[in-house]
């Protein structure tokens, strides 16, 4: 999964004392009408008993917008209706807090208010037309390895901002459930991905055999179900990704349902299945063939590292093509690079349905073996280990003390939200 591969326990890991009867998940939705002056939350109880739960919603400024209590027996949906919502984007990502109280506990849920859609080949968000101006983010850290504290991540966050990032995806594993809160508070969206990928399967000639083996479909949607139930509440989270180089088969397919049974207007994303239809694309003799590279199941266009101009010709100009184009990496970013972005973005900026990217990628992952005084980097092949990639996982837009290369500035300068031009 392109990082140093190390082993143990690096997320918190902690105990609840629960009253014995209690809230045991609640699922959060906003709906808006078609001005934007009138939301509808909905928050959907369950318990594992009868209890009654109290609840209270207030506004982004702490006024008290509405509260009571409700009588739950299983499931019971709250309704409260909200008048000229605050709408949460990247720039002003105002949060709404709900208080779920039953028994001795008590529960805060911050709440976004928002709407991600795609119509005519085009993302909107709030009813306007957005750019997802992203980078792929490892958890990596040169003295702490994989475990990355909370201050590292709002550090990595606030670097973001500072340079004009607006997304991220998490490759390629659902982060700490904290870093979706931070990207709800600070204004990121988030290619919310699954911690799916088969390289391994590479040996043998293709990645297929897992992803279209019924043997493996309930190992698959258990990763897509622990990805959606834990972070369906997020205002930050814009898709839904099936996992990364894994190939295509029946297993994406039921993880794609999954999603859009409990969201029916999710944004699911599949690279595999994307670059695969491309493959069809460039091996299609006729205008017809052409017509039917489109993948059913997912949601957006997703490549890794097209061509500008494939870019344009199969995707932004093809009128088969009904769906965005996204990069989910592209402009590596090891050596002297990123390259290329300011040609890449010329056409982002140019046309409505190539909706953006994430540079590959944030961090160069390297272990720090020396003294605070004089810092030393190694990475693969250092350790004696055989095989490694070498300084192929050195390869981020910041060093591994989060120094900025070159190419961030260059990011930064190329994705200024403003230009004068003559």
């Amino acid at each position: 999964q392109d990082k140093i591969r190390l082993s143990g326990i690096f997320r918190e890991v902690y105990l609840l004392l629960r009253d014995k009867v209690r809230v045991t998940d609640f699922y959060i939705r906003s709906e808006l009408t078609p001005t934007f002056d009138k939301a509808v939350i909905l928050a959907e109880v369950k318990t594992n008993g009868r209890a009654e739960v109290g609840y209270t919603l207030y506004s982004p400024t702490g006024t008290r917008i509405a509260s009571g209590t409700i009588p739950v027996d299983g499931t019971e949906t709250v309704r409260i209706e909200v008048a000229n919502p605050q709408l949460w984007s990247d720039e002003t990502p105002v949060l709404y807090s709900l208080i779920l109280h039953c028994g001795q506990e008590f529960i805060r849920q911050e709440i976004g208010i928002r709407d991600f859609v795609i119509r005519d080949k085009v993302l909107y968000i709030n009813g306007k037309k957005v750019k997802g101006k992203g980078v792929n983010r490892h958890d990596s850290h040169p003295l702490l390895g994989a475990a990355t504290p909370i201050e590292h991540m709002l550090r990595d966050l606030t670097i973001l901002k500072a340079h004009n990032v607006n997304m991220i995806r998490t490759s390629h594993y659902p982060n700490d459930p904290r870093f979706l809160e931070l990207c709800d508070r600070l204004g990121f969206y988030v290619c919310d991905e699954a911690d799916l990928e088969d390289h391994g399967m590479g040996s043998g000639g293709h990645l297929n055999p897992l992803t279209d083996s019924a043997e493996w479909t309930e190992a698959y949607l258990d990763r897509a179900k622990r990805l959606f139930e834990r972070d369906k509440n997020h205002a930050c989270v814009l898709m839904w990704s099936v996992g990364n180089e894994s190939g295509v088969g029946q297993n994406h397919v039921r993880m794609s349902e999954y999603f859009h049974s409990r969201m029916p207007n999710a944004i699911v994303h599949s690279e595999d299945a994307c670059s695969n239809h491309a493959r069809l694309y460039f091996r299609a003799e006729t205008e017809e063939e052409r017509a039917k590279i489109e993948c059913d199941y997912v949601d957006i266009e997703s490549r890794m590292y097209p061509r500008v101009d494939e870019c344009l010709d199969i995707y932004v100009n093809n009128p088969h093509i009904t769906k965005p184009l996204f990069l989910c990496e592209y402009c590596h970013a090891m050596g002297n690079g990123p390259g290329d972005l300011e040609r890449y973005w010329k056409e982002i900026y140019s046309h409505d349905s190539f909706f953006g990217g994430c540079v590959w990628e944030l961090i160069d992952h390297s272990v720090d073996i020396g003294t605070p005084e004089k810092p030393k980097y190694i990475y693969g092949g250092h350790f004696g280990g055989v095989p490694n990639d070498g300084n192929f996982c050195v390869d981020g837009l910041v060093y591994p003390d989060r120094r900025p290369h070159t190419g961030l500035l260059e990011l930064k300068q190329v994705l200024r939200p403003c230009r004068l031009t003559q």
